[in-house]
């Protein structure tokens, strides 16, 4: 399985486990870099930013998703960083 094929499958996986599938005119894929490095930390944020979700508003809502969906990119990434750039080959 290609990194793309993996993340692909952890998108998957916290839109149909969690919700987090974009707000509907927004969706993560809009939010990745195309190069350099992606951490875990960085797709929470990112997955969270494309759900119209801030902590300010949203709280411990906020902190237990971008929990859930940092340690599901590390467990589907098999790392806590990933090339950006294989994302999208």
């Amino acid at each position: 399985m290609t990194t793309k094929d993996r993340f692909d499958q952890l998108v998957r996986d916290a839109c149909v486990i969690y919700g987090n599938c974009g707000s509907g005119d927004l969706h993560i894929r809009d939010l990745l870099p195309r190069s350099g490095e992606l951490t875990a930390d960085e797709f929470a944020r990112l997955m969270l930013k494309a759900e119209k979700m801030s902590e300010s508003r949203y709280g411990q809502q906020y902190r237990d998703n971008y929990d859930w969906c940092a340690a599901r990119f590390r467990h589907a990434m098999g790392a806590d960083c990933v090339d950006a750039g294989a994302l999208w080959e």
